[in-house]
């Protein structure tokens, strides 16, 4: 199948090109290890389309822009190979299948630079990780396990984010005050290294963290969340209305 090929090609072709990331080892390896946490902002939806709106660009990929720079401040990996989820359902014959059908595209954010250019190179960068995200996954494993044995296991970092909003009111999630974090599970059951769902609107938002502590410390991991709306806020110029993390 050509989409099959075309998709193995484009997933080869960026983790062999990117610099291989390397993150510091976590500083607080814990029992359970894996780690689930809540964010839920007004401040950070607004800001994200504030600041996509400046630039001339719809407000979709404001969000993984914000990420990969708070990413980049938090472990000084400036080429994040970022895993976008998409639902796939869009395609012919995927419509009437009971059955998830998400599968991730890779979307390599070169996060240097200021918000407005790591803005533009997002936007085409998920526009391609879109567009190669079908595929048949046996056969990607084959192609990432090809890249690890040339390249070290680190160069497949495990970082997913899915934008699940649906915008408007169709999608709601609770409206707090002011921004807050709280952990709310834990868990030693496989997980991934380190995962957004993203529910909400363009109203308010509700980020669900799944991290594994032996990535990155719970500490380090909620800063992430805070740091994404200080770009967001700091981008938009908005008047900010954060309340600083406390850590855990």
């Amino acid at each position: 199948m050509r989409q099959n090929a075309a998709a193995l090609r484009h997933w080869d072709t960026h983790l062999r090109a990117l610099p291989v990331p390397r993150l510091a080892p976590s500083t607080d390896v814990h029992t359970p290890r894996h780690w689930i946490g809540v964010f839920r902002s007004t401040v950070l939806p607004q800001a994200l389309r504030e600041a996509a709106l400046r630039e001339g660009v719809e407000p979709a990929p404001a969000l993984p822009a914000a990420f990969a720079i708070a990413f980049a401040q938090l472990t000084g990996v400036t080429v994040l190979p970022l895993r976008l989820v998409s639902s796939n359902r869009f395609r012919a014959g995927l419509g009437g299948v009971v059955a998830p059908v998400s599968q991730p595209g890779l979307c390599v954010i070169h996060a240097a630079g200021d918000f407005p250019a790591v803005l533009h190179r997002t936007r085409g960068a998920a526009i391609a990780a879109y567009k190669y995200a079908y595929y048949n996954r046996l056969d990607l494993n084959a192609v990432i396990a090809a890249v690890i044995a040339d390249r070290g296991p680190q160069v497949a970092l495990d970082v997913s984010l899915n934008d699940r909003r649906l915008g408007g009111a169709l999608q709601d999630v609770p409206r707090p005050e002011r921004s807050e974090f709280a952990w709310i599970g834990r868990q030693d059951e496989p997980s991934n290294a380190l995962f957004l769902n993203v529910d909400g609107s363009d109203e308010a938002v509700e980020i669900t963290l799944y991290v594994d502590t032996h990535l990155l410390a719970p500490a380090d991991a909620e800063a992430l969340l805070w740091a994404m709306e200080r770009v967001a806020v700091g981008a938009a110029r908005v008047e900010e209305r954060i309340v600083a993390p406390t850590v855990s």
